[in-house]
């Protein structure tokens, strides 16, 4: 989704998820779309800031609570994998099924850190900030508990949907980065930019029919402006992970990112390596051809090469040779 300078992705082993059923409220800066969730799956968001002169802090929340943020500045792009255990290791974010119960007496609620209603949303909410340098205070790694608390619900709880979001084993990832901002946009007022992806089973997509199923329509909106439950959440009430913005916060900054400047560099060795493959093919088809025309050559001299004649019914049965006469 992407509203003026800003955009977010859900990216899943290299790819962008396709959006289905995208709408926007550009007036609020908001918009939200379906995407298709594969179970056991990791994944990580990519937001990226074309604006020349701001930068951006980019809140993550799944399920409603808020996992990891990161600066996103001008005319870059942030990759947030997962939730830091520490300045080199993450955990990374990764669809799971919901675990569902008959059993009235099974079923766990997660002393209020979840919130059903989110259940089965990915959120990222932009706010505009300024980076006022590198950071040198001592981080502290938490792990949201709302991400790693076991959740067992009813099977008659429909509106959850059949997936949540857990995090995967920790791995190594490049050193992150901290810098120090100060907000331009209060965290108590609504965001600069939103984006809300709600995720859900393919199948479940197209039985919904939000997923075109082979032989169907597109499905769309008529082009009508989506009121503001269609494009995700408006005034936002603050949660309990949400902070005062004050100045001098340490923020995750674009370690893991990619600046518009490497992105094309990268194109460039591509675009290279493609010409060399070009020339390549191209020398070799050249000389098949000269090859084949050659060959050809051969073949006319050696049927233009004289013959003897032979005269036959003569009295001793001599070959005799005319070709030199």
């Amino acid at each position: 989704m992407k509203i003026a300078h800003v955009h977010a992705k859900v990216r899943v082993e290299g790819s962008s998820l396709e959006e289905y059923d995208t709408r926007y409220n550009e007036e609020e800066g908001r918009g939200s779309c379906y995407i298709a969730s594969r179970t056991g799956k990791s994944f990580k968001v990519l937001a990226s800031n074309t604006m020349p002169d701001t930068d951006l802090e980019c809140f993550l929340y799944v399920d409603g609570v808020l996992a990891v943020s990161g600066v996103v500045r001008r005319r870059a792009t942030q990759y947030l994998h997962g939730v830091s255990t520490g300045p080199d290791t993450v955990r990374p974010f990764q669809f799971s099924r919901l675990e569902l119960t008959d059993n009235d007496d099974s079923v766990t609620m997660a002393h209020n850190e979840i919130d059903l209603q989110h259940l089965g949303t990915i959120r990222c909410d932009f706010f505009r900030v300024r980076v006022l340098g590198p950071s040198t205070r001592e981080h502290l790694y938490t792990i949201p508990p709302g991400i790693t608390n076991r959740l067992v619900l009813h099977e008659k709880t429909k509106k959850a949907g059949t997936q949540r979001v857990l995090l995967a084993e920790e791995e190594k990832m490049e050193p992150e980065h901290r810098v120090r901002v100060k907000s331009i946009d209060s965290r108590s007022g609504d965001p600069f930019r939103s984006f809300l992806f709600r995720y859900r089973p393919r199948e479940m997509l197209q039985a919904q029919g939000i997923i075109p199923t082979q032989g169907s329509s597109s499905p769309n909106t008529n082009g009508k402006r989506p009121g503001p439950d269609e494009a995700g959440p408006s005034k936002r009430t603050r949660t309990n992970n949400d902070d005062q913005a004050t100045e001098g916060r340490d923020v995750k900054a674009e370690g893991a990112g990619e600046d518009l400047e490497g992105l094309l560099v990268r194109l460039t060795a591509k675009s290279l390596m493609s010409l060399r493959f070009l020339r390549i093919r191209f020398i070799q088809a050249a000389r098949a051809a000269l090859d084949a025309r050659i060959q050809a050559e051969e073949e006319r001299r050696v049927k233009r090469e004289p013959s003897p004649i032979v005269l036959v019914g003569s009295a001793k049965g001599e070959v005799i040779d005319l070709t030199q006469d």
